[in-house]
Formats: C-alpha cells, structure tokens, sequence
C-alpha cells in the first residue's frame, strides 16, 4: 500500500535527520572542554616558562657581569643563557605534565590506547633522572651555575685539562705502538739487534707509565690532570730516541745525504728531511691505492727488478709508449735514429712496449738487434731504463697526485710532484748514499705495508723521528 507523500511529512523527516539527537550533543560537549583545556594548559605552560626563563636569564646575566670576562664567556656556552639542565627540565616537565593530561582525557578525546603513551613518558622521567645522576657522580657545581665562585673549585678548567690529557695520552700511546712496529722493521736490516731489544724494552715502562697516568686521570688526581701532556711527551722521547733502531736508519741517511755529494739533488724537495718525509707519505699514499699499485711503486722506489708482473695487462697507448722511449737514453738512441716518420715512431714506440714488458727469450732476441747496442751490458741497462719510464707512466696513470710533506712536519716547502721524488731517487742512487737510502726506503715501505700501522700514527711518528734524528745527524757532521 502506498502512503501519499505531503510537505509536513517532509519537513518532519527533515527535522530528524539534520537536527542531533541528544546522544550526540552529549558527546560533542565533553569532547569541546577536553580540547579547550588542552590548548589552555598549553598556554599557560608557554607563559610560566617564557617568564620563568627570562628571570633566570636576567639573573645569571647580572651575576656575570659582576664577576667579570671569564663568567661572560662562560655565559655564552649556557643554552638561552639559563643554568646547565633547566631546558632539558622544562621539556621533559611538558612532556610529563601533557602526557598525564592526555592519558586523563582519553575518553572524551577518543584516544584509542595510552600503553605507548604511559611507555614514553616511563622513559623521559629515567632518561631525566639518569643524566641528573650522572651529573652529580662528575661532581657538577652546586653553587654558583656558571662555576665562578671563589667558594668552590672551578671543575670546567680541570675537565678540560682532563680532556687534553686524555687525548695527549691517547696520542702518546698510538705513537708508541707505530714506534714498536718501526723498530721491529729496523731491526731486520741492522745487524745490531740489542738496539731494538732496548726499544721495546723503552717502549713497554712507557706503557705503564702511561696507564698509570691514564687511571690517576680517571681518578681525577689534579697533579696527574696538570702532568699529563709533558707525561704523554716524556715517554715519546724516552723511546723515539737515538738509539731506536728505526731513528737510527733515519739518522744514517740524513748524516750521509747531508755529506755526500747528492745535496744539490734535494734541493727541490725540502733536502735530506724533504726526501724522507717524501719517501714516508709517498708510501702510504700508494698502499692508499692498493697492493698491485704499491708493489710497483716499491719497486720503482728501490730501483728493484722490473718484472713482468709488474705491469698492467692490456696493450700499451702509443703516445704513452713513445713518451717512456724517448725518455730513455740508450733506447732513444737504439731505435729513434735515423728519425723514423711520425707515424713510424708510435708504431715503433708501442710494439717495443709489449715486447720489453715480457721475459721470454723470444722477445730478448728480437729486441736486442745487432749493430743498435754496443754489448749486452749495454742492452740491460737500457732495457732496465725502458722499463722503468713505463712503470712511471703506468704509476701516474692511477695516482699522480703531488705529496704533501706537512703531516711529516716539512713545512714551507711545495708539495713534491712523484716524478721529481723519483728523479731525486735516481740522482741518489748514483752516490755513495745509495744504500743508506735503501735501508730508508725497506723501512718506510714496510710501515706503510703493515696492517697494524695506521697512516695518522705512522706520521706522528716520523714528525718525531725526523726531529731526534736530524739533531743527531747534526751532532754527528763535522
């Protein structure tokens, strides 16, 4: 049966579908005062801490212009220029304060669940008393907050003085660890071996005077606070003395390249100091590399047998190949005279590339030609010269960067191009000097081999080393 529809009976059906039941009028007022004392207690919260900031700000500002420049810069290292934890205690009273408000008003602000909410306020309130413990046990001044009273000892000047003594000793330590690998290098290419049994025998009461220094640090022993550093550099120069075998390597080369008659050939790099803080960075920097790089120049460095290994695989550019001819003499000479056509001469200059890169005896006859060399001594030195312009091409390809002697302690001297280190090498090699540099470079290319030796500490101390064994070359030059 269908009932006729009138306008009353629409309005009436209006009427109860736009108008709220009174279920619903009471949910929404509960839900109104909740959020209205919410945002009024957020307020009132802002207002007490606006004002209660500026009054400890006002006060603390006052108290250190009173007590003159030292508590003003102190000042400055206060957050909003209030006592040392009065923010970290203003945010978590906010976040308590808010955080029960919020679990008070769950219902009528319909929160699903206030566990996570309970669990974060659970770990503000730990983490809040935790800090204020450990604060108290470091001895936090109760006294004035800035720490400037005449009442009380001024623990932030012996904190840092803890603190640079702790990094001196720390430093100190990592020194003496690249010392013992450094002497127990030198000490295979000495035949002395009671020097390096007395370095580590310095290098252990060393130890222990530094662990002792270190727990009266912990303890906060104000004698030791106040000693660390010249602590820290006594026992440095109890060890890296002149007798440590490895201060005795560098303090060989530098008395005889300072005599002999390789002097002028240092000239560029800073003299008998620039080539071994050269020789040192320059090691690290190519174990920087990898192994394959450094295996070749360690090889370059010492001038040792340029095997085939050596070399990258993969042919040789023509242009890199003719730039290593023409950079040897004797093969220059061999193979570029007459003067061959342009063309002729890359072509020429690469196929002697891959052919002087290989040992067999093959590749021994077809270069050595009759007529081009005078002998075969003749031939091996400059096959030997051949091959070391093309391991210098192929260690400039992969790392050409100049080295920086400032971490050895050079200074006022230019970064060291890789080509004028091993030019200066060569020079070196023509002297009586020559083997006292070879010990040099056996060393320094063994620190930057070992594992255990890390780069930062192995300049610490060569900056050490160069500086006892320069004093001891100079005592020793008549």
């Amino acid at each position: 049966m269908r009932v006729p529809w009138s306008p009353a009976a629409s309005h009436l059906a209006g009427g109860l579908i736009l108008s709220p039941g009174p279920a619903l009028a009471q949910e929404a007022s509960p839900m109104a005062w909740s959020v209205g004392l919410v945002i009024g207690t957020l307020v009132l919260f802002v207002a007490v801490m606006a004002w209660l900031l500026a009054l400890l700000a006002g006060r603390l500002l006052a108290e250190a212009r009173a007590a003159g420049a030292a508590a003003l810069m102190r000042l400055t290292e206060l957050p909003c220029g209030v006592p040392d934890g009065t923010i970290r205690a203003l945010i978590s009273c906010f976040i308590v304060i808010f955080g029960f408000l919020l679990i008070g008003l769950q219902k009528p602000l319909g929160l699903a669940s206030a566990e996570a909410l309970t669990g974060f306020i659970g770990a503000v309130i730990s983490f809040y008393f935790v800090t204020r413990n450990g604060e108290a046990r470091q001895g936090s001044p109760l006294g004035s907050p800035l720490g400037v009273s005449s009442d009380t000892p001024a623990p932030v000047a012996e904190a840092g003085q803890a603190a640079a003594g702790s990094t001196a000793l720390a430093r100190a330590r990592g020194v003496l660890d690249a010392a013992s690998v450094a002497a127990g290098l030198a000490a295979r290419l000495a035949p002395d071996f009671s020097l390096a049994q007395r370095a580590e025998a310095a290098a252990t009461g060393a130890r222990q005077v530094l662990d002792a220094t270190a727990a009266a640090l912990h303890a906060g022993d104000a004698a030791a606070i106040a000693g660390a550093v010249a602590t820290a550099d006594g026992a440095i120069r109890r060890v890296i003395g002149p007798d440590n075998p490895a201060t005795a390597v560098i303090a060989a080369a530098l008395t005889r390249l300072g005599s002999g008659g390789a002097a002028p050939a240092l000239l560029g790099l800073g003299g008998p100091a620039g080539l071994v803080a050269a020789l040192g960075i320059g090691a690290f920097q190519a174990m920087a590399q990898g192994t394959e790089h450094f295996a070749r120049w360690k090889a370059r460095v010492l001038d040792l047998p340029y095997a085939a290994g050596l070399f990258p695989p993969g042919p040789v550019d023509a242009a890199v190949a003719l730039s290593a001819l023409e950079l040897s003499p004797i093969f220059a000479r061999a193979f570029l005279a007459p003067e061959p056509a342009p063309a002729a001469r890359f072509a020429l200059a690469a196929r002697l590339a891959l052919l002087a890169r290989q040992e067999t005896p093959a590749v021994q006859e077809a270069l050595f030609q009759p007529g081009r060399f005078a002998d075969a001594a003749e031939f091996a030195a400059g096959l030997r010269e051949f091959r070391g312009r093309l391991l210098d091409q192929a260690l400039d390809a992969v790392d050409a960067a100049p080295l920086d002697l400032a971490p050895a302690g050079i200074t006022g001297v230019p970064p060291v191009a890789q080509p004028a280190l091993r030019e200066a090498l060569a020079a070196v090699r023509q002297a009586p000097e020559a083997a006292a540099v070879d010990r040099l470079a056996l060393l320094l290319t063994g620190m930057a081999a070992n594992p255990d030796l890390k780069r930062q500490e192995a300049m610490a101390l060569l900056r050490h080393q160069l500086a006892v064994a320069g004093g001891a070359a100079g005592a020793a030059a008549p």
